[in-house]
């Protein structure tokens, strides 16, 4: 039984649920950014690159964002983008 007196805040439970809630945060704020960035700078991005974009984790949207910087094209973008 928990204790009542004990703060929530300093439950392992919430301390996993609020990291994971941060990091899945942060995915969804990349993905906006490079789908924002990408159409400023290339204009229409088709329906498949968009789900792309939506489905990637953090990591890869963050390297993507990288390439958004010099790439020639939006397709260079996603091109050999296995990181």
């Amino acid at each position: 039984m928990l204790d009542p007196y004990l703060d929530l805040k300093q439950t392992r439970f919430y301390q996993d649920v609020h990291a994971e809630g941060t990091l899945e945060g942060r995915r969804i704020e990349a993905a906006t950014l490079l789908m924002r960035l990408a159409q400023v700078r290339f204009g229409n991005v088709p329906a498949a690159i968009q789900a792309t974009i939506a489905d990637a984790e953090l990591e890869q949207l963050e390297h993507w964002l990288e390439r958004l910087v010099i790439a020639p094209s939006l397709a260079a973008i996603f091109t050999d983008s296995a990181h």
